[in-house]
């Protein structure tokens, strides 16, 4: 099924700000957390053949995962400074809308 697929990129002259809430347990205390602020500068991509694939997939194993939004991650920092390296994880569109963003 891979194999038929086309897996050209095209990345997009789009980027996106994009920032993230983290309450993390805290180790020393695990009844209270630790609040984190990740920030992303994102870029965007196109991946023509992403549905079609994703569609074979949830069939194939009965599922129902969502495709996930195309885009590459050009910068990442955190207030915590043991995850500065750390992205968010953005999964899918509507995921990417809940979060805080801004067009750059």
């Amino acid at each position: 099924m891979c194999e038929s697929i086309d897996w050209k990129i095209i990345l997009k002259n789009e980027y996106y700000s994009v920032e993230k809430i983290y309450n993390n347990p805290d180790p020393a205390d695990p009844s209270k957390t630790i609040p984190e602020k990740r920030e992303s500068i994102i870029q965007m991509a196109e991946m023509e053949k992403l549905n079609e694939f994703y569609e074979k997939l949830n069939s194939l194993l009965g599922t129902n995962f969502e495709t996930p939004m195309p885009h590459v991650t050009l910068y990442t920092t955190s207030s915590l400074e043991e995850n500065k390296s750390k992205g968010i994880g953005i999964y899918s569109k509507s995921q990417f809308e809940e979060l805080a963003h801004e067009k750059i």
